[in-house]
């Protein structure tokens, strides 16, 4: 459990930093979650979680860890997000049969509409 903890410290949580403006309001859509860190030293999370999306932004609250992500869109750039550390964040076609996927500096955000088999 501290290697979770460790990742909602210096990845995840470090996301919650940001206001919560929203000029347009998001339909949120329960799914499931995962994060998927590019260090082997660090554990992967997959966990239920509440997912929604509107032209401004993507937000994500992770049940587990009781974690919140936002991704603000970059008006200039399509498919282009900062998180809320300051980092870029890409959308990109999933090969992993997720329906969403978020490419952050040190790992990836899956989402999937139903759990994963």
């Amino acid at each position: 459990m501290k290697t979770l903890a460790s990742i909602s410290m210096t990845v995840l949580t470090v996301l919650a930093t940001m206001g919560f403006a929203q000029s347009a309001r998001a339909e949120a859509r329960q799914s499931f979650c995962g994060y998927i860190p590019d260090s082997p030293l660090q554990t992967s999370i997959m966990t239920a979680c509440t997912y929604s999306r509107n032209r401004e932004a993507i937000e994500i609250n992770w049940e587990e860890g009781d974690i919140y992500t936002r991704f603000e869109a970059v008006d200039e750039k399509p498919g282009t997000y900062i998180d809320q550390g300051g980092g870029i964040v890409y959308a990109q076609r999933s090969h992993v049969g997720a329906d969403a996927q978020f490419r952050l500096e040190r790992g990836t955000v899956l989402v999937y509409w139903q759990a994963p088999h």
